[in-house]
């Protein structure tokens, strides 16, 4: 949901895993802040992280970077990776929507593209579609 950032990344290899206490350290940013945060996920099968905060707005970039540690310390860190919080569904519908019927099992359906901050990355159109007198329940997709 808008308001959080969730980051995954895959665990390193147990051959890599030395020493007890293991985890990884995640540092992340608001991309152009200069204050880094940092979360500390324990448990070498850890594979994400949640942030949750009321003020971040939809599709922000986030700076994020991660090292493992164990009780001896910590690891290299990875180079930074750019991640987007969660994406707000469109809330605008399509415009001039018009359809034709081409055959007896065909249409031509256009419609003008979404103008707008989509808060999100846009990835396509969802057409439902019912015979006259049906219900739109019964619509196919």
């Amino acid at each position: 949901p808008p308001g959080e950032l969730i980051v995954n990344w895959t665990p390193m290899s147990r051959e890599y895993q030395n020493g007890d206490g293991f985890g990884y350290l995640l540092s992340f940013r608001r991309q152009g802040s200069t204050h880094w945060q940092t979360a500390r996920v324990p448990g070498a099968d850890a594979q994400y992280f949640v942030y949750s905060n009321e003020s971040v707005r939809p599709y922000t970039p986030f700076e994020v970077k991660i090292r493992s540690y164990n009780r001896r310390g910590e690891g290299p860190e990875s180079l930074t990776a750019l991640v987007y919080s969660a994406e707000e569904e469109p809330r605008v519908a399509p415009t001039k929507v018009w359809a034709k019927g081409v055959s007896s099992s065909e249409m031509n359906v256009t419609w003008e593209p979404v103008q707008q901050d989509m808060n999100g990355i846009l990835l396509g159109y969802e057409i439902r579609y019912w015979k006259a007198g049906d219900k739109e329940a019964a619509a196919d997709r």
